[in-house]
């Protein structure tokens, strides 16, 4: 089977407990911007949306699975590439025509 090449990603979206907190977290850390926020849902991302957050008090992570560890983001080229703030960012690769994998 062949992807067509017009696929794109779409914005991750994840439920959290405390939106507020997580808000401080990706916009001081990582370095995203709060795109538009509205009855308990938040869009982030650059110039484009990459992650948008659906809070619902009270949730707790799901057990009984390996849980979500990591989050792929597109954004559209390197220079909108946000500068995470947090000391022990580690960016793996930064090849040519490629991507970039950032570990925090």
């Amino acid at each position: 089977m062949e992807v067509s090449p017009e696929t794109r990603m779409g914005a991750v979206e994840l439920t959290v407990a405390d939106l507020d907190r997580t808000l401080d977290y990706w916009t001081s850390q990582i370095g995203l911007r709060v795109l538009s926020r509205e009855n308990g849902r938040a869009s982030l991302g650059t110039d484009t949306e990459v992650l948008r957050f659906v809070e619902e008090p009270g949730a707790r992570p799901d057990t009984g699975h390996t849980g979500l560890y990591h989050v792929a983001l597109l954004v559209p080229g390197r220079q909108r590439l946000p500068r995470p703030r947090q000391p022990g960012v580690i960016v793996i690769s930064q090849l040519p025509k490629a991507s970039t994998s950032t570990f925090l």
